[in-house]
Parts: structure tokens; C-alpha cells; sequence
């Protein structure tokens, strides 16, 4: 059975090449933008979100896909190389009460997750049918936390998230494109916002004031090493 393809993000003619390439004749692709919460005009089954500086495996696409005939698999993250994902004992996890994010998706054995790597994940459009898209108040150009945010919302509605290592990409971190912050303030600013705002959403009632100031203090404290109080003050209003 073929299937369709929509290319998000990028139309650059060598990135249409590339997914041509994993075809093998069977699938179509196609440019289309995106709306920022992910959810856009797809009409598919599934939705597949790639950085934009990778080198992906032949069969990426292909392994994404067949995690999908289990029917209890609501979305999948491939493995990442190349970068500062190591391949730790424990991967894809979140604990609460510390609001801390455990990544490792260098990791090379299958195993259900809390959530997604950002730059190599899917989702079946049901996910998106039900819960919505990604939260645009997660801002910033970078937008840290918004792909673990939508991972633990689709958990709590009860679907199944799957680590697939043989979906590989090797990850370039180039220093320019994609999602990045190109001012100092503005990047401190939304990091700031976006941790709080995800550790306000998931962190554990009890530990959370604590932790916000945990944060606040490391604001200051960051400020003063670099000899401009100014920043705490961006740090503090994010």
C-alpha cells in the first residue's frame, strides 16, 4: 500500500529529493506549512516532525511507520545521534516531583517513553484530534518545552508513546536555521518563561514554589557572575 508524505518546514528542493529517496517509488511528497501548534492541513494517519539539520536513515520514515501496526501506539520517537543525547539506562522519562526531563534517546533498546525527542517523533492525528496541537504559549523561537509538554498531555489522555531506535538520524547542530533565538535577552527571557510555565503544568504540587525559587535564585545568582543585574530582571519577568 503507498503512502503520502507531507514535507514540513523546509521546501528546499534537496530535502524533497531526500524523502523521494526513501520511497522506493511508494510515497508522494508534498510542501505545506504548518500552523505553529503542529496542527495543521494533514489528512493522514500520522504526522512525522524532523529537525531541519539531520542526516536520516534510508528507512526512517519506514520504521516510524511500522511501530503504527500496533493499534495501542498513539506516538513514536527514533533514535538521535551526534549530539548531546547519550545512551543512558534510562530513556525518555520525566519525574515530577524534581520536574526533571530524562532524554537519552541515544539509547538502542525499544522501550515505551514519557515522551518524544522534538527533532524525530511522530503521532497518529487522533492524538491531535483529541487533545489539540502544541501550546503556542510555549514562545520563543526555540519554544523549549512545548513538544514534552504535548508528549505528557497525550499520555494523560491514554495514549501509548514508543521509543524506536531503528528510526535513526544522525544530528548535524548547525549553527544557523531552524529554531533558534538570535538575541542573548530574548533567548534568557523565553527559556525562563517556558521552564516555569512547563514545571507550573506537570511538576508536583508540593515541590513546586521550591523549585520556581530554585530558579529564581540561579537568575540572580547567574546575573551577579556576569556582572549585569539587568539580566536577573529578564530572567525574573520570563
Amino acid at each position: 500500500e503507498s503512502s503520502r508524505v507531507l514535507l514540513i518546514g523546509d521546501p528546499h528542493p534537496e530535502n524533497v529529493g531526500t524523502f523521494r529517496g526513501f520511497s522506493d517509488g511508494q510515497m508522494f511528497v508534498d510542501w505545506n506549512d504548518f500552523d505553529a501548534t503542529g496542527y495543521g492541513p494533514f489528512t493522514g494517519d500520522v504526522v512525522l516532525f524532523l529537525d531541519d539539520d539531520i542526516v536520516p536513515d534510508k528507512d526512517l520514515v519506514k520504521k516510524h511507520a511500522e511501530c503504527y501496526r500496533d493499534p495501542r501506539i498513539g506516538g513514536v520517537g527514533g533514535r538521535i545521534t551526534g549530539g548531546y543525547d547519550t545512551d543512558g539506562e534510562r530513556t525518555g522519562r520525566f519525574y515530577p516531583w524534581m520536574n526533571k526531563v530524562v532524554r537519552n534517546f541515544a539509547a538502542s533498546r525499544r522501550r515505551e517513553v514519557d515522551h518524544l525527542p522534538g527533532g524525530n517523533m511522530s503521532f497518529r492525528r487522533e492524538i491531535f484530534d483529541r487533545i489539540g496541537g502544541f501550546d503556542p504559549s510555549f514562545g520563543g523561537n526555540s519554544a523549549i518545552g512545548e513538544e514534552t509538554d504535548f508528549c505528557l498531555r497525550a499520555r494523560r489522555a491514554g495514549f501509548f508513546l514508543m521509543f524506536e531506535p531503528d528510526a535513526h538520524m544522525h544530528h548535524l547542530h548547525l549553527s544557523s536555521g531552524g529554531c533558534r533565538e538570535v538575541e542573548a535577552r530574548q533567548r534568557l527571557y523565553w527559556y525562563a518563561h517556558n521552564v516555569a510555565l512547563f514545571a507550573t503544568r506537570h511538576m508536583a504540587r508540593r515541590t513546586l514554589p521550591l523549585y520556581l525559587l530554585a530558579c529564581a535564585y540561579r537568575h540572580l545568582l547567574s546575573a551577579f557572575k556576569r556582572g549585569d543585574p539587568s539580566l536577573a530582571i529578564v530572567g525574573l519577568r520570563g
